[in-house]
């Protein structure tokens, strides 16, 4: 069945809906369509978030460097790739997504509020630097809302600690006065001095670079970073190859080549790896397999009953180790929806349903 068309005024909440925004028909077909899920995010608020955080970052990285991100092969033969998208522009971007795709109409009026009153840094933002760092601002504060309104027991600011351990002050960590400070009693909105009070800004930045298009794809002069700007990414590329160290750690161990004193010597250090635990395990296992395979012999010359084994064994259910990815939550119904409904990665709080403040969605 066809829909009628919409509004001539509303043509992108409603293809917006069609993906699956919120809780019509078509969304709902697609929440029983395994191949519709989502791999990444748990809903439309986390695809929204991530689309402007990735844009912004690599705006503002493309702007330090004055250069196209490495591997972005679909610029490369556009006459137009080296021409720098400006702060203004990137800026009035953001509005008209939002505007655009966002459809709880309350958060929209919110946004467009906090954005007239220049909230969160907006109209301070003379550094490319400061472009993402003022939607961080905002996606931090829609979080600290929605976890105060809550009474949440979990600091829902990002990044966390355990993935950014330097992007956090040394006193909020160790338990500070800042720590213990109650962001309670203000206003629709946070100052942006209460925002950054707990952070780096200068190293939440480079988190921000590595975490949504990567260091190594942006293309920099060190003439174009401050020095505390080279210590920053020379220690972010540094957790980056521990990380994938750590991933891959049987690899790294392996040598490319054969040492000094030939292939014997490769051959002693392998074995000096194994546990001493190893090789009598490996003993036990074999005798429990004999063991188990000499029982069954002696059942089936017992005349045992085989097709009734095998179809005992056959039904047993098998818990599965494969990840489950979860379908998007259902839709608030009309007339409830808040910025609960936009909660990020479909953490939502179900305690508190009186709450009705809107804003953008909450991480």
């Amino acid at each position: 069945v066809t829909k009628p068309p919409g509004p001539p005024h509303e043509p992108l909440p409603l293809w917006w809906r069609g993906q699956g925004a919120n809780g019509d028909d078509d969304s709902a077909a697609r929440r029983e369509d395994p191949e519709e899920d989502y791999m990444t995010c748990l809903g439309s608020s986390c695809v929204m978030w991530t689309l402007l955080h990735v844009t912004l970052t690599a705006v503002a990285a493309r702007g330090i460097s004055g250069r196209s991100l490495k591997d972005d092969e679909s610029l490369a033969a556009d006459d137009t790739a080296n021409d720098l998208v400006g702060i203004n522009e990137t800026v009035n971007f953001v509005k008209t997504f939002v505007n655009g795709f966002l459809t709880c109409y309350p958060c929209k009026m919110n946004f467009n509020k906090d954005f007239n009153n220049c909230e969160y840094g907006r109209c301070k933002i003379l550094d490319y630097r400061d472009l993402p760092l003022w939607l961080w601002r905002m996606h931090n504060a829609v979080s600290l809302r929605v976890a105060m309104r809550h009474h949440a027991l979990v600091d829902r600011r990002w990044p966390m600690y355990e993935d950014c351990p330097t992007c956090w002050r040394t006193e909020v960590v160790m338990g500070g006065r800042q720590s213990s400070r109650r962001l309670q009693g203000h206003g629709h909105a946070l100052s942006v001095e209460e925002l950054d009070a707990p952070f780096h800004t200068d190293r939440v930045f480079w988190h921000m670079v590595r975490t949504y298009i990567g260091v190594q794809r942006v293309s920099f002069e060190l003439s174009d970073l401050t020095k505390e700007e080279q210590e920053e990414v020379q220690a972010v590329l540094e957790r980056e190859k521990a990380i994938v160290t750590a991933a891959h750690g049987s690899l790294a161990r392996r040598p490319a080549h054969a040492p000094v004193g030939g292939e014997k010597h490769i051959v002693e250090a392998s074995a000096e790896t194994v546990p001493s635990w190893v090789l009598p395990l490996r003993k036990l296992m074999i005798a429990l397999a004999a063991l188990t395979s000499g029982i069954v012999g002696l059942l089936c010359y017992h005349q045992c009953d085989l097709a009734r084994v095998a179809q005992m064994f056959g039904t047993m259910e098998r818990t599965t180790r494969a990840p489950v990815i979860r379908n998007p939550q259902d839709s608030i119904p009309d007339g409830q929806e808040d910025e609960d409904s936009l909660v990020e990665d479909g953490e939502r709080f179900k305690d508190d349903a009186s709450a009705q403040d809107e804003d953008p969605a909450a991480e």
